[in-house]
């Protein structure tokens, strides 16, 4: 069974209430959600939050759902304490992971962590994502973009590159994580507490889809490339 998983926490300093945040006529969080609850291969979707409109959405969302819904959707109050600015979002997965277990008792295969801030992300992705997960028979996975990037140490210092011999940038072979999407098998869980096991595969997505919402100008972007790609908005 996937388990699928949003952490959707009150409070943010770039953006005020960022999950509920409009995007393309919607809150935030439903660019996520809708998602999460169109990709088939997702049995089970859990929204872990401190927010208590977050929690009555996501309740009201599946109170009045539609025949394409097609899995149960609930929301897992999180405690504050897991829910500070500098609280792992590991602790949030443990916690939902407990009380998943306490509720229903029903063995979980893997964890997929869908966070709200990537709303290009699609069913299509999560689906695709986990054929090549299970596939390819990882035990770990995370999405990433390709990365042309030469990156620098604030003491000028470079990281991964040579400032002499620079390769042309075409040639460069490296990736950079895009928080859109994590799976991890439990055997990895319950060995790292963590998102991450000892070797973890890659899933590699356009370059677009390295926006990540974190700040207003994110949140032109997301527009602007929704409405370039045409994306229905309500």
């Amino acid at each position: 069974m996937n388990l699928g998983i949003i952490p959707a926490r009150a409070g943010s300093k770039g953006i005020k209430n960022k999950n509920m945040a409009p995007l393309g006529g919607r809150p935030l969080i439903d660019w996520t959600l809708q998602a999460a609850t169109e990709a088939r291969s997702i049995d089970h979707i859990i929204v872990t939050t401190n927010s208590p409109e977050i929690m009555g959405h996501v309740t009201e969302m599946w109170k009045h759902h539609d025949d394409h819904w097609l899995k149960p959707l609930e929301a897992y109050w999180r405690p504050d304490d897991l829910a500070q600015d500098d609280s792992p979002t590991e602790d949030a997965i443990g916690h939902v992971l407990h009380q998943w277990a306490e509720k229903r008792g029903e063995t979980v295969d893997n964890v997929v962590l869908l966070q709200p801030t990537s709303p290009l992300r699609t069913a299509g992705h999560i689906d695709e994502a986990l054929d090549h997960f299970e596939s390819r028979r990882y035990s770990s996975m995370l999405s990433v973009v390709p990365s042309h990037a030469f990156l620098w140490r604030d003491c000028g210092v470079p990281i991964a590159h040579q400032p002499r011999f620079r390769p042309m940038r075409q040639e460069m072979d490296q990736y950079e994580e895009n928080g859109a999407i994590y799976i991890t098998d439990m055997e990895v869980w319950r060995k790292h507490h963590n998102r991450l096991g000892d070797s973890s595969g890659l899933y590699v997505m356009d370059e677009e889809q390295r926006l990540q919402i974190d700040t207003p100008f994110d949140l032109k972007m997301a527009e602007a490339i929704l409405s370039w790609k045409s994306v229905p908005v309500s």
